[in-house]
This record gives structure tokens, sequence and C-alpha cells, in this order.
């Protein structure tokens, strides 16, 4: 399989594994006893009012955001990935994993139960699968993370965290997505892959923001909008869930 095949070969995998998490913490299940589970993004969400937003010039990377005063550890069942998180927030289980899917799925939700982001761990091919076919999406923020941090499995990929205001014109949805992905150097960021545990498996971890969700510090009137998601990104909770998602590394 040649590693970057056409992402409309691959659009029903990614939407059932990369977007199935952005579902409310209420389908969660409590805490989890063991750290046996891992999270994906949303794979539907409802259509939200915004105008389609055209892809806009690739912003310059921001800064990495200092890591909040009090956070915990989560590491996966298997020991693979772990990464910091609020101590507020906790981890849970679910939402369940596309049927079929061997991949196990956990949420990390705030004090007031709502979901701040996903894991998933366990299913194959990341470095074939895209987060929407097509799509038309527009880079808010970017920043690479070190290849210590999170290895590379693929010598001419870079693991980075974007932030992107993305329009699907098959489902007529235009939300946010936050998320860490194995991305081509040299690639335009338009398909957001998750990232490689190693050639055969992948991950996602990413805060899926649908385009009717009110987020603090920001406007009502403009949900949905890219006005909205710029204004986000200055917002506490915001940095909170880009550091969290910065911190996701090779436990151990």
């Amino acid at each position: 399989m040649h590693r970057y095949r056409s992402a409309q070969s691959v659009a029903i995998l990614a939407g059932a594994l990369v977007l199935s998490g952005c579902g409310s913490a209420e389908s969660a299940s409590a805490p989890s006893a063991s750290s046996s589970q891992s999270a994906s993004s949303p794979s539907s969400s409802p259509a939200a009012t915004a105008s389609p937003t055209q892809p806009t010039e690739e912003p310059s990377p921001t800064a990495t955001p200092e890591p909040t005063a009090t956070t915990t550890t989560y590491t996966t069942a298997d020991g693979i990935l772990s990464f910091e998180h609020p101590a507020d927030w906790t981890v849970v289980d679910g939402p369940a994993p596309a049927a079929g899917s061997p991949a196990e799925v956990v949420s990390v939700v705030d004090g007031t139960g709502r979901t701040m982001a996903t894991l998933t761990t366990g299913y194959p091919g990341v470095h074939d699968a895209a987060m929407f076919s097509p799509s038309q999406p527009t880079e808010l923020d970017y920043l690479e993370l070190p290849a210590e941090q999170l290895p590379l499995v693929f010598a001419d990929s870079v693991n980075a965290f974007n932030y992107q205001l993305i329009y699907n014109p098959n489902t007529g949805v235009t939300g946010a997505v936050m998320s860490i992905n194995n991305l081509r150097v040299g690639s335009d960021h338009g398909w957001l892959r998750g990232i490689d545990t190693d050639a055969a498996t992948g991950a996602a971890f990413s805060r899926w923001i649908d385009g009717t969700e009110s987020l603090p510090g920001v406007d009502p009137g403009l949900a949905g909008s890219q006005e909205a998601y710029a204004a986000y990104m200055a917002t506490p909770e915001y940095q909170a869930v880009k550091t969290m998602l910065l911190s996701l590394r090779t436990a151990g």
C-alpha cells in the first residue's frame, strides 16, 4: 500500500475512527479503573449555520504554551503513550469505537462534563487515513513537536499540533478541530491523519468543536464563524487543551 494514498479511499475509515469521539460526556462511562482505553475524534456533527470558509494562507507557528500549574499524567494501558491533563479534568472510558474496529477510546472531560479531547489507539493505517474527504481547511494554529518527544515512524514526516476550521461540502458541516497529526513534510495539511505508533498502527488525539457549540470567553453571536474560532485561541480553555495535546509523548 502506498503510504500517502488518496484520501477518497479512506474517508469512511477515518470518519469512523478519527471523528467518532465528539459526543457529549454523558455518553462516556465512569472513569476507568485501569488505563486500558484510548480516544478518537468525532465522525459526525450537526450541520452548522456558518457559511463555508475557504482556505487561507497558513499562519506562522505559535509558541508552545506553558503547562498548567497542576496536572495529572495519563498513560494508555498498553504503556505506549502518555499525556498531561489538568488535575480537575477526568479521563473516562468511551465513546465506543466504530463497529468492527480494534480501537480503544477514552475521553478527557472537564468539571462540567464537557469533552475536552478524545484519544484513540490501536487502529490501523493512520498514514493512509484522512479526517474529511474532501474538506476545505483554514489553518489557524500550527506547532511541530520535537522528534524525541514522539518519535517518527516515517522519516519523511513530522508530528505537529494543528488547529483548523473545516468545512465539509459533502455533509455541509462546519466546525474546528484541535489535533496532533503525523504530516508528510511539505504537505499542505489538508488531510489530518492522526499519528503513527508503529508502521501498521495509529492513534488520534483531538478535540472537535461543533459549529453550534458555545465556547467560553467567545461571543455566542459568533458561533460557528472563523471569528469565533480565532477568538477561542485567546481563552484559557484553548490554551489548556492545546497544552494537553502537545504533551502527548511516548511513555517511559
